[in-house]
């Protein structure tokens, strides 16, 4: 049977409207019940509906009101709770409005359990554990109930691993056995997305939702705890408020800080409960410690220096937050404070948040500083020794050595002496960058390098040559001398060499002969020529003599030596003031200039050769001319053009080019014009393809072309494609400036770079297990599923048909078609002896009755379903019709009308009627087989104290379910019960242990002879029907 719980869900479900969350809050005073009253208070401007989450109604006498006392500003209702509503206190309530749902809890003050909170957040997916604190010890063991529902475990923490919100959310009870009452209650809520995700699919990323705030899975929108507001909660109201805008104050007639303690405040889901900002504990009656503000104490200040902030709002004193945060309440990170980096010259900065400035500079060697800045001075500690100078450079310096030191640091005094400088066998002397040498005999200088020249005072006489030696020399004498130093001179005049009585001059290894007059020659043996020199001028012939000459004239000659010309221009034979030459026997005449002739007796005529260029007229003078020239031309002659180019009339460069009586102007590239005096503009022409910019310059221009193109004129499209970037062999389509990847089926994203989890949509239904394949997924399907999501059932498997029985899938069920001579549901029943053949196994739930993936439990007679939400019916067999929720698109307005949302609650009540129907149905069917099937008759006292406690209402069912109805008839219902309980009843024989066999084993594996009951049963001898032939569980018997 379908738990109530999943009927108010349904509903809820139903009614659920559209848009932002609203501004509504749930004040739980008092969450632990004591002999005080208790109330919850709903502050919401809209109309609100209180509700039960984990009992199956409100607390009787608990009508909501409005607001009252010093909370009447609020707008809203209260519902109070009395103490003598005892164990109806206990448990969630909700308040609703709007379509907007907001929970709290309610705990025995005296529970043997106390939770970590009252409500606990978990995204899907992710593990939960739950330590409950005993309050007590006990040596009873430990249960668990979600939503009334019991728990298999046995211990204080309950782990949820994968958390769902269809499965694990809700109301969670801890307790010891036998008291759920006083349990420990705590609400557990499963985001409907995994961490910082929202919307459909959970394809979206959260805000960064501040100060505990929680992240809405359908809108994405951040649900603030109290006393905080904004779009991502940034903002702290203070103490005292509370809300969505924090237009609430929990002190109307005043502004205490302490307002707000022992309050619980609880707003929409995914958030839950809290104490108010500034307070923490179970009970919100403590302040937060220093370091912690929020609601809950859960935020952490961030302030520079430690110091505290404000607990109500996070705010740090003058505002200043510690490294790494920022924001108003400095629970924003921050990390850029390398970007761009402070440090100098190399630096790694790195953030710190042990520095005042929130980094560190990691300076390279040779620097230091905070950033580096300083270049460290190698000279400081003076390296260099004995007189060197310090030269300092990056991470090192140099040493610029004194003479007759070396080493880095000049710490070696050098030893002239270890190269041998002294040469020729000297000794060599070291001292402080010098040496000396001593030399041996025959050598000077300062390495004795020199041998002594001993042909220095020059000994050797009379020309001979010196050559030094060793400490000596030895001299060569010059031909004609001899001795040591070529000192005696050999006498050549001995043998009277000259002849022709030429007298002899001894010399140095010569002699000289003086020779008489007309006598030459070493030794005067030749008579001189005196007409070898052509003594006798101008063509005159000349007879040798001895020691003389005679000359013959020719004509017009005279002389000794025929020196005299006679002079024909004695007579001035030259006219026109020509000038006479005398030559031999002959003149010559040098005209003045514009006569010619052998006299100079004819007047030139200069204009004959026409002499005037271009046109010009030529007028004859003495010795000259005169050219009348035309226009454009000039000179002496007419030979000059007019030049027209001297002013420089082209500008900008252009080349001048002279013609008659004007020019022409070559332009320099880039301009024209008559004298090139504009500009060209390049550009004109828009030479700049796709939508390039054009840059005019001289002669030439420049194209700044957009993103996406290059070239000289922008002509080419930049193939972006080029570089491959689309991954997992994703097509690329080249764009301007951009691409766009073609992905294969199974990849996404702008490169294709991501692999589609097909899983991510939790395509595997009924608890199949989803495995990522590429471009595909497999399902591996949950026992009695199959199907490629594992959407069908398979009704089946295992075979529920007994006794040879063939199953048959029909309409998402089964009916067995049994083999003759069996009938029944699953073939159970043997025509032969009316009784049912036990099954192959003990448990009812083997057969998997429950469908669509609902839960299959044992129970007291027969089997229980606990459906999984969206389903109803004995079997689960029913679905409730589900809407579009109107959250799938936070762009789109899907708004739901009023005519849909009663369709839906109709369609809704219907199941609900079908359900109750169906467990009517089959108490009637029970009722009757009661009337008419034998029961075993047995006694109490057989095996006392041992009872099943599902049954402890079983004297209920001989009374009849009318008995206790109606206010009023309770006498006349007992009366007509004693009277069903005369009526005598016996079992057949075969089923009556005193008259036969022993009846079959029930599903169980026990014996009707083996059911025994509570103490507090009545001692008579009651009735109960056969295991196999109940058909369900009691609709009404207690859990």
């Amino acid at each position: 049977m379908t738990h109530p719980f999943l009927f108010s869900s349904t509903f809820i479900l139903l009614l659920a409207t559209c848009g932002a969350v609203i501004d509504i809050t749930v004040i739980n005073k008092f969450p632990f019940v004591d002999s005080s009253p208790t109330y919850v208070k709903c502050v919401t401007p809209y109309v609100t509906t209180f509700d039960a989450l984990s009992a199956s109604s409100l607390p009787r006498w608990s009508n909501p009101r409005a607001m009252r006392g010093d909370e009447s500003d609020w707008p809203g209702q209260e519902m109070t709770f009395y103490s003598f509503m005892r164990d109806e206190r206990i448990g969630g309530f909700q308040c609703s409005a709007q379509g907007e749902e907001v929970a709290a809890v309610k705990m025995f003050e005296s529970a043997s359990f106390t939770p970590p909170t009252f409500s606990l957040t978990v995204n899907r997916g992710d593990t939960l554990t739950i330590r409950m604190t005993a309050q007590q010890t006990q040596f009873r063991r430990v249960r668990w109930k979600q939503n009334g529902v019991e728990k298999s475990t046995s211990s204080s923490i309950y782990v949820i691993s994968g958390a769902d919100p269809t499965q694990h959310a809700g109301v969670y009870r801890c307790y010891h056995d036998g008291e759920p009452e006083n349990g420990a209650m705590i609400r557990v809520i499963v985001r409907g997305c995994q961490e910082n995700r929202w919307g459909p699919g959970c394809s979206r990323g959260c805000p960064n939702c501040l100060h505990g705030g929680m992240c809405h899975s359908d809108t994405g929108e951040c649900i603030c705890p109290p006393g905080f507001r904004g779009d991502r909660c940034e903002i702290p109201c203070g103490s005292n408020r509370f809300g969505l805008s924090c237009s609430h104050k929990c002190d109307n007639g005043g502004d205490s800080p302490e307002a707000c303690a022992e309050l619980q405040f609880c707003v929409p889901d995914p958030y839950g409960c809290s104490c108010n900002t500034g307070f923490r504990g179970l009970r919100c009656d403590t302040a937060c410690s220093a370091g912690t503000f929020g609601a809950g104490c859960t935020s952490t200040c961030h302030c520079r220096d430690d110091a505290v902030c404000n607990r109500f709002t996070g705010e740090c004193p003058d505002n200043t937050c510690a490294c790494g945060w920022e924001g108003q309440t400095c629970q924003e990170e921050k990390r850029d404070y390398c970007d761009p980096t402070p440090c100098e010259n190399g630096g790694t900065c790195t953030y710190s948040a042990d520095e005042d400035t929130c980094f560190v500079c990691a300076c390279p060697a040779g620097f230091i500083g905070q950033v580096c800045e300083t270049d460290v001075d190698e000279c400081e500690s003076s390296p260099c020794q004995n007189g060197g100078a310090c030269i300092d450079g990056v991470n090192s310096y140099v040493c610029d050595c004194a003479d007759g030191y070396r080493g880095n640091n000049c710490e070696q005094e050098i030893d002239e002496c270890e190269s041998n400088p002294c040469e020729n066998g000297g000794v060599c002397s070291d001292a402080v960058n010098s040496y000396t040498c001593a030399c041996p005999d025959g050598f000077i200088g300062d390495r004795c390098e020199e041998d002594v020249d001993e042909c220095e005072s020059i000994p050797c006489q009379n020309g001979g040559t010196c050559t030094d030696g060793v400490n000596s020399y030895t001299c060569t004498c010059a031909d004609g001398f001899v001795g040591d130093l070529c000192e005696e001179n050999i006498d050549e005049c001995e043998s009277s060499p000259c002849q022709n009585g030429g007298s002899c001059t001894d010399g140095a290894d010569k002699y000289t002969c003086t020779c008489a007059d007309g006598f030459t020659g070493d030794r005067c043996e030749e008579n001189i020529d005196e007409c070898e020199s052509s003594p006798c001028q101008n063509g005159g012939r000349c007879s040798d003599g001895i020691n003389s000459f005679t000359c013959a004239c020719v004509d017009g000659f005279t002389g000794d030596r025929c020196e005299e010309n006679i002079d024909e221009c004695e007579s001035s034979p030259c006219q026109n003031d020509g000038i006479c030459t005398d030559g031999a026997n002959s003149y010559t005449c040098t005209c003045v200039d514009g006569f010619t002739g052998d006299r100079c007796e004819e007047n030139i005529d200069e204009c004959k050769s026409s002499p005037c260029q271009n046109g010009g007229s030529c007028s004859d003078g003495v010795n000259s001319f005169t050219c009348a020239c035309v226009d454009g031309f000039t000179g002496n002659v007419c030979e000059e053009k007019g030049n027209e180019c001297e002013s420089s009339p082209c500008q900008n460069g252009g080349t001048c080019q002279d013609q008659v009586n004007s020019y022409t102007c070559t332009c320099a590239p880039g301009y024209a014009g008559v004298n090139c005096e504009t500009e060209i503009n390049e550009c004109d022409s828009s030479p700049c393809q796709n939508g390039g910019t054009c840059d005019n310059i001289v002669s030439a221009y420049s194209c700044i072309c957009r993103a996406g193109f290059d070239g000289v004129n922008c002509e080419n499209d930049v193939d972006e494609c080029q570089s491959s970037p689309c991954q997992n062999g994703g097509t690329c389509y080249d764009d301007v400036n951009s691409f766009t990847c073609a992905c294969l089926e199974g990849f996404r994203g702008d490169t294709c770079e991501e692999e589609i989890d097909e899983c991510e949509s939790n395509p595997c239904q009924n608890g199949g297990s989803c495995e990522d394949l590429l471009n595909g997924y497999n399902c591996a399907c949950q026992v009695g599923y199959r199907g490629g999501n594992c959407e069908e059932i398979e009704q089946c498997s295992p075979n529920p048909c007994f006794n040879g029985g063939i199953c048959l899938e029909v309409n998402g069920t089964y009916i067995c078609d049994c083999p003759e001579g069996f009938n029944g549901v699953h073939c159970e029943i043997d025509d032969a002896n009316t009784t049912a053949v036990s099954p192959n196994t003990t448990d009812p739930c083997v057969s998997l009755p429950c469908l669509n993936g609902g839960t299959c439990e044992v129970g007291v007679v027969t089997y229980t379903c606990r459906c999984t939400s969206g389903f109803v019916g004995e079997n689960c067999e029913l679905r409730i019709p589900t809407f579009p929720s109107c959250t799938e698109d936070n762009n789109e307005n899907t708004g739901t009308s009023s005519a849909i949302y009663l369709a839906g609650a109709a369609v809704g009540g219907f199941a609900a009627m079908s359900v109750l129907f169906a467990a009517v149905y089959k108490y009637v069917q029970y009722a009757q087989l009661k009337k008419i099937t034998p029961v075993q008759v047995m006694d109490l006292k057989e095996k006392p104290g041992q009872g099943f406690k599902r049954v402890d209402r079983l004297p209920d069912l001989e009374r009849g379910l009318d008995e206790a109805k109606e206010p009023g008839k309770e006498g006349k219902q007992k009366k007509k019960g004693k009277k069903k309980r005369k009526k005598k009843l016996r079992a057949p024989k075969e089923l009556n242990p005193l008259r036969g066999p022993r009846p079959p084993p029930n599903m169980d594996g026990t014996h009707l002879t083996d059911l025994t009951y509570p103490n507090d049963a009545p001692a008579t001898r009651i009735i109960r029907p056969p295991k196999y032939l109940e058909p369900i569980q009691h609709p009404f018997a207690i859990n």
